[in-house]
């Protein structure tokens, strides 16, 4: 009897797709694994391991696996095949028609679909005692992808979209993205403030403490290159360190731990002056060339086109940091939050509980060793930790901005409001 025959005999319906069936399923011994390849697609079910290709692999599925739950690599089942593909496409088998039926049809089979990132693969490998490096088949991927879903009931997973079009939403998000790029990119490049003639000499103790690079490693260069030029205006770095204090009084103490840093004194000595301006970019910042041709990084609000308003969390942790195991190429945020700053504050933390994650100034143990440690949930627990500091000072940011607006438009009335009574 094959899938539509048993439905239509049954005739209950078989369209649960959340993820607590799936998880069921999972430790009862019914997940079924796929990994595409350059020789065809692998499915392993936990004893026997199928080579196929890629027009009968989606039928050998929805006959055999009747019932039971259905995880691959997002690259493989989660993305589609353009019309024109590709040397970047090879891993994508079916066109978007293709997937979307194959979707509906799982949901007919009863078969529960997630997908995995693709990032995670050699931690899957490691985890399953195989090297990335040396290790490499189909074969042996399919099997480490089905063992660690197996062994990790949080992982993350994702459900198969419903449709392969871009959204508006998304279209908005790459569009900041991309400005936010720029933005951080100049600023980055001279020092976050570094050679801006306010902030230089008032700040420059604190500048030559947050700021890395050999061009700013000690106090003297700082001042000097700032006087020799050519400087730069930049007013979001402006905003931030003349608002230190305000931002360090509204901040908990977690927030402050993964921001900045105190001396013995209880004085601030410095802060992660990157990762704190890749949030306030989200919100504010463009740059521009002045009547001189020199470039200045202006402090108007980073607007949502599509909302009239800034951005908030839900969508900035989303579109423009890219928090999530299945983007790529998240951006510069992103990589000076996520790789710059997570990695150290998730290390450090963990240290104070007496477990290392961190060998070296930018050596850390693999994904893959913390977990076979039994060190997962405390890296789980120290990353949300770090998320938290991240939307509470991206919050802060917001309702200091949107205060900052009103009182333009109230100083602005007011102004006009003279303006006008006087010409009467």
């Amino acid at each position: 009897m094959n899938t539509q025959e048993v439905l239509q005999k049954s005739g209950k319906d078989y369209s649960s797709n959340n993820f607590s069936e799936f998880r069921k399923r999972v430790d009862e011994g019914k997940l079924v694994a796929l990994d595409c390849g350059k020789k065809g697609v692998v499915v392993y079910d936990g004893k026997e391991t199928k080579s196929l290709n890629s027009k009968q692999v989606f039928d050998y599925i929805l006959n055999k696996y009747y019932g039971w739950s259905l995880v691959c690599e997002n690259a493989h089942l989660g993305v589609n095949r353009p019309k024109k593909p590709t040397s970047s496409s090879l891993a994508q088998y079916w066109y978007a028609e293709e997937l979307l039926d194959f979707y509906a049809r799982c949901e007919e089979a009863n078969i529960i679909l997630r997908l995995a990132p693709q990032q995670s693969t050699p931690t899957m490998e490691i985890f399953s005692g195989y090297d990335p490096k040396e290790d490499k088949s189909d074969e042996i991927d399919a099997m480490c992808l089905h063992k660690f879903i197996t062994a990790h009931e949080k992982f993350c997973l994702r459900k198969p979209p419903s449709s392969f079009d871009e959204t508006e939403v998304r279209k908005e998000g790459y569009r900041m993205k991309d400005a936010m790029n720029a933005t951080i990119n100049i600023s980055k490049t001279n020092g976050y403030g570094a050679k801006d003639p306010d902030l230089v000499p008032k700040y420059a103790k604190i500048i030559n403490n947050s700021v890395g690079g050999d061009d700013f490693k000690n106090l003297d260069m700082v001042i000097e290159k700032c006087k020799i030029g050519p400087n730069l205006i930049d007013l979001p770095a402006r905003f931030i360190y003349h608002n230190l204090d305000e931002i360090t009084s509204k901040l908990s103490t977690s927030a402050k731990e993964a921001f900045f840093q105190y001396d013995k004194k209880g004085e601030l000595s410095s802060f992660k002056v990157a990762q704190i301006y890749a949030i306030l970019s989200s919100l504010m910042g463009e740059p521009y060339l002045d009547e001189n041709d020199n470039v200045v990084i202006n402090d108007n609000i980073r607007i949502r086109e599509s909302q009239g308003e800034m951005a908030y969390w839900k969508f900035a942790k989303t579109h423009l940091f890219c928090f999530s195991p299945f983007h790529q190429k998240g951006g510069v945020a992103a990589s000076n939050l996520k790789y710059h700053g997570q990695r150290h504050f998730v290390a450090k933390k963990s240290e104070e509980e007496g477990v290392l994650f961190k060998t070296g100034p930018q050596k850390f143990v693999p994904k893959a060793k913390i977990l076979l440690e039994g060190n997962g949930e405390l890296f789980s627990k120290n990353r949300a930790a770090y998320m938290k500091a991240i939307q509470e000072v991206f919050n802060l940011f917001r309702d200091m901005l949107l205060e900052r607006e009103n009182n333009r438009k109230s100083t602005s009335l007011d102004q006009c409001s003279k303006s006008t009574s006087e010409s009467q």
